[in-house]
């Protein structure tokens, strides 16, 4: 499995996590931040109300990418820091965060990578107070259409590889999609679907070198 697929579930993973308000006047990257009018910072600040309150979820999600492939899993998130993300057979592929590694696993191969968690989108937006006007995000763009609101990020310190827009429904106000674009502007869509929250996991759901049988 390519070191650039590993990159595109990382940066899937990370919309399966939650952040928000205030922005800093500069980016040490040289992006320039969205400024934000007084609407669209109540906006912010409604979706961090909304999402910051999870601290563990598990929903299936469905994968669309441009090239019009499709894939389905589940992920399980426990906030700070530890997160499962499972492909459905035949895929033997998965995603775990330990709380201090982010790991990408194929089976299939028997191949196991890791990036350090706070170094990937997923650890930044796994944590448990995540803010938009954390160092290493920068709000791009908000757009916001009949209902629908979306919110564009990008890494501060590698705005080129890659952006992450939130979508949310503003009535009744949820996340319902995200998308990931990369560097080569080839876009994947993910959405949740059958949400629940308030879970207790086993733990070795997130440690990557002993996962119970039924994860592995």
């Amino acid at each position: 499995m390519t070191l650039l697929f590993f990159r595109r579930c990382i940066l899937v993973a990370a919309f399966l996590v939650f952040m928000c308000p205030a922005l800093a006047a500069a980016s040490s990257s040289g992006v320039v931040p969205y400024r934000p009018n007084a609407e669209e910072t109540a906006l912010l600040k409604r979706a961090e109300e909304t999402l910051g309150t999870v601290r563990t979820m598990q929903a299936r999600f469905l994968q669309i990418s441009s090239d019009g492939s499709s894939s389905e899993g589940t992920v399980s998130i426990q906030r700070p820091g530890k997160m499962n993300l499972t492909y459905d057979p035949p895929s033997k592929i998965k995603v775990v965060a330990d709380g201090t590694w982010l790991v990408f696993i194929d089976n299939a191969v028997g191949q196991v990578s890791n990036l350090p968690l706070d170094s990937t989108p997923a650890g930044i937006l796994l944590r448990k107070n995540p803010r938009f006007s954390d160092p290493d995000i920068v709000l791009k763009d908000i757009r916001r259409a009949a209902g629908v609101a979306e919110i564009e990020l990008v890494m501060a310190d590698d705005p080129a590889a890659g952006s992450l827009m939130l979508v949310f429904t503003e009535h009744p106000f949820e996340l319902r999609q995200w998308r990931v674009r990369d560097a080569r502007d080839l876009e994947t869509a993910v959405s949740l679907f059958s949400v629940r929250t308030g879970l207790s996991f086993d733990q070795g759901l997130f440690s990557w070198s002993n996962l119970p049988a039924r994860y592995r």
